[in-house]
């Protein structure tokens, strides 16, 4: 994972459970790599350490909240209208209709949050063929409108959220831009860039994974691994993974991951993954 810090709070889980190392492992690691990997000598590699939170029962959220508030890690500085897009997400998340319609109001004098307010809608409802051709027209205007639009961050959240509406070979041009913009360079990026562009990969990845036409595929998933290891990313990394099973055929690891995230809360969000092998 790149963040040999990680080691510490593991050994405190651990101390906290009155654990041995072995105990702790359940045959993960070797007790002498572990070892090195708690005093803070060796990486752990993300997918045994996902099997070690897993195993021992760890939440996630917790112990990411206590790594973050140990070193200083402060992403929770938001103006109004990121906290309104993140209100927005969550009910879109829990399928919300009655309370997403009721936020009218607070998105009406921003056309960006207007447009994303009705797309939400027309997709709850699985009524994307309601939205008319003026919607469609300023939609479009409102995602060319900006010169780089590949650093726009309203242009990106709305591309995040309205992948539905474009056929594939548009879908692929604003895809290769992005490439373009971030694929080599995207751990160079802030927090919140690099969460959003990596929210942009999963997406398209789920869009367009039953089309017949993934020539973008091993670029998307290259720009995933390129992510910072900062813990908050680390569900993007973990869908990168899913999304490679899923090509590969690996049955197993597949489950292994949609166990995971059905005990860390996700149930709903597994459903709109894509699962044919």
């Amino acid at each position: 994972m790149n963040n040999y810090r990680i080691g510490k709070y593991l050994k405190r889980e651990r101390k906290n459970r009155q654990l041995n190392q072995k105990q702790f492992l359940h045959g993960v690691l070797s007790i002498s790599q572990y070892s090195r990997i708690e005093n803070e000598e060796q990486d752990i590699r993300m997918m045994d350490f996902i099997q070690i939170m897993y195993l021992n029962k760890i939440d996630f959220i917790r112990f990411f909240d206590q790594f973050q508030n140990d070193n200083g890690i402060n992403i929770n500085s938001k103006n109004k209208e990121e906290k309104i897009l993140e209100k927005l997400a969550q009910l879109f998340y829990d399928q919300d209709l009655v309370r997403i319609k009721e936020m009218k109001e607070e998105v009406l004098d921003k056309k960006t949050l207007a447009l994303k307010w009705k797309l939400i809608i027309a997709i709850l409802e699985g009524n994307l063929n309601s939205l008319d051709n003026k919607f469609k027209i300023e939609f479009s205007e409102e995602l060319n409108k900006s010169d780089n639009w590949t650093e726009d961050k309203d242009f990106l959240q709305l591309f995040s959220s309205s992948m539905q509406l474009f056929n594939i070979e548009r879908l692929n041009i604003y895809m290769k831009k992005i490439l373009l913009k971030y694929r080599d360079n995207i751990n160079k990026e802030n927090f919140e860039v690099q969460r959003r562009i990596a929210s942009i990969g999963i997406n398209y990845l789920a869009a367009t994974y039953n089309q017949t036409n993934k020539s973008l595929f091993n670029e998307v998933i290259l720009l995933l691994n390129n992510l910072s290891e900062n813990p908050d990313l680390l569900m993007y990394k973990m869908l990168r993974l899913y999304f490679i099973y899923l090509k590969e055929g690996k049955k197993q690891q597949l489950e292994e991951i949609l166990t995971i995230l059905k005990e860390a809360g996700y149930s709903r969000f597994i459903n709109n993954l894509p699962k044919n092998l």
